[in-house]
């Protein structure tokens, strides 16, 4: 079996390290509508949450190579009053798919950010990411509401 590690992303040189894999992510989430996210204003989401109790960056490496990422902000829902956080983006390549790396990344940011009193972890996921969605339950999440969008 291959060795899976789990690293904490903690400085911006660090990100700066990781940023292909953070585009390739980013290239690869499905939309709804085929457009693909805005990588500025992805990156300036991660940037400005570097020493944020309620945030972590994880790199997820299989055998010396950096095989995926999660990355999780602070959140604030307006109808309960509850801030904690949200995973944003857990993003596994396709050659480490299936062997358990999506959930060691969530459980590392679930540890970490519970040590940190975080309370609660939200995920937002698009439409068509069954296999996380699936992960996500495996490991607790529960579906609470869904989040339509119209494009005007």
């Amino acid at each position: 079996m291959t060795a899976i590690r789990i690293l904490e992303v903690t400085t911006a040189e660090d990100l700066a390290e990781i940023l292909p894999l953070f585009r390739e992510a980013l290239a690869a989430a499905p939309t709804a509508d085929e457009d693909s996210p805005d990588e500025a204003a992805a990156q300036h989401t991660v940037l400005a949450s570097f020493g944020d109790r309620d945030s972590v960056v994880l790199l997820g490496e299989v055998g010396g190579e950096r095989g995926g990422l999660l990355v999780a902000g602070p959140r604030s829902d307006p109808f309960s009053g509850r801030s904690g956080c949200w995973i944003r983006l857990c993003y596994v390549r396709p050659p480490w798919r299936g062997r358990g790396l999506a959930g060691r990344l969530v459980a590392q940011a679930e540890a970490i950010l519970s040590g940190r009193g975080v309370e609660s972890i939200s995920l937002e996921l698009p439409v068509q990411d069954d296999a996380f969605l699936s992960i996500a339950e495996r490991h607790g999440y529960v579906r609470l509401r869904h989040w339509l969008q119209k494009d005007l």
